[in-house]
C-alpha cells in the first residue's frame, strides 16, 4: 500500500516533517487534508515533549515537567484558535475549519522542538533552543496562513503570540534557574 498522496507527495512521518520544516506548503496542504495524519501529529508532539523534558532536566524535574506540559498545551489551545479564526473568517465553509484539522498542522510545526534536547549542552543550549523555536514559530506560522487562506499577520497575531510566548518564557526562565 502507497502512502503517497495525490500530489505524489510521501506521507511518511520523516517526508513531513523535513516538508514541514522546509515550508512546503503543499506538504501542510496534504496534512492539513488527510485524516491519517492525525496519530503522526500526535506522535511528533509527544517527542517534542520528550525532547523538551530531556533538554530541560538540567534545571530542574519540575521545570522540565513543565515544559513539557506546555508544549501539549499550546497544541490545543493554537488548534482551537486556528480552527475558530478559520470559521470567523469563512463562514460558509466550517467544515473545513475543524479543530481536529487543524491540530495535524500544529503538531507538525512542533517538529523542529525535537532538537531542543540540545539545551541541555552547555553554552550550544540556549542558542539552540532559541533557534530551534524560531524556526517551530516560523512552520506554525506558514501552516497558520496555509490552513487560513494566507491571511495577513495582524489578522492571526494572537494565535501567533500564544504560540510563541511560552517557548520564550521557559527559556527565559531556564537560563535564571541555571545562572
Amino acid at each position: 500500500m502507497s502512502r503517497r498522496g495525490e500530489e505524489g507527495l510521501s506521507r511518511t512521518l520523516g517526508a513531513r516533517i523535513v516538508g514541514v520544516m522546509a515550508f512546503n506548503k503543499a506538504v501542510i496542504g496534504d496534512i492539513y487534508d488527510d485524516d491519517f495524519s492525525d496519530m503522526q501529529a500526535g506522535q511528533i508532539v509527544l517527542m517534542a515533549a520528550i525532547s523538551i523534558m530531556i533538554g530541560l532536566v538540567v534545571a530542574g524535574p519540575g521545570f522540565a515537567f513543565i515544559g513539557a506540559l506546555v508544549v501539549g498545551v499550546r497544541w490545543w489551545v493554537i488548534s482551537e484558535l486556528i480552527a475558530r479564526h478559520g470559521v470567523e473568517e469563512h463562514p460558509d465553509r466550517p467544515d473545513d475549519f475543524t479543530r481536529k484539522r487543524a491540530m495535524r498542522v500544529v503538531g507538525y510545526s512542533s517538529g523542529p522542538l525535537l532538537f531542543t534536547f540540545l539545551f541541555a549542552i552547555p553554552l550550544v543550549g540556549p542558542i539552540t533552543w532559541a533557534i530551534v523555536n524560531a524556526w517551530s514559530f516560523t512552520s506554525l506560522t506558514v501552516g497558520a496562513r496555509v490552513i487560513l487562506g494566507d491571511p495577513p499577520l495582524s489578522k492571526i497575531a494572537l494565535i501567533l503570540a500564544i504560540g510563541g510566548i511560552p517557548q520564550l518564557v521557559l527559556l527565559i526562565g531556564a537560563l535564571i534557574v541555571l545562572s
